[in-house]
């Protein structure tokens, strides 16, 4: 029975390599890679590549394509009217906050992050080109003077 000792030592050790591999696959950008400028700008382009591949047929489930006119961003926008118009997040972006992710007909990317409030008003929005250069669009300085936008 000596073996099943180290029979359990190699299970153990395989596991927890599995695990670690698990979590790069999740989360993109755990181990930097040479000449990555940034995280943000990295996992963007690679999502919106693969989003803009998934959607390239410019219809979402039998809707027309998001558009960003189909928004007014303002305070009292919520999750779930978001949810009405543009159905669930393509995914979900961000490191240390998080922002659902909705691909748009013309190859950009909406982040939407929400507050914790019951209602789930919108916190910030950021329009994401194709090539991934971010531009935070609310709140703006007209919308609310008292936030910052960066």
């Amino acid at each position: 029975m000596p073996h099943k000792g180290k029979a359990m030592k190699i299970a153990a050790l395989l596991y927890l390599n599995v695990l670690f591999i698990l979590f790069c696959l999740i989360a993109p950008g755990c181990v930097k890679q040479p000449n990555q400028t940034s995280r943000f700008a990295a996992d963007s382009g690679e999502s919106l590549k693969l989003t803009n591949a998934l959607m390239s047929d410019q219809t979402y489930l039998g809707k027309s394509p998001r558009t960003l006119g189909d928004f007014a961003f303002a305070a009292d926008l919520t999750q779930n009217q978001i949810i009405a118009k543009w159905g669930q997040p393509d995914g979900t972006r961000g490191s240390g906050i998080s922002y659902k992710a909705y691909a748009l007909g013309n190859g950009q990317e909406v982040w939407v992050s929400f507050l914790p409030d019951s209602a789930c008003h919108i916190y910030r929005v950021i329009l994401v080109s194709d090539e991934g250069n971010p531009v935070v669009i609310y709140p703006t300085s007209e919308s609310d003077p008292h936030r910052t936008s960066h």
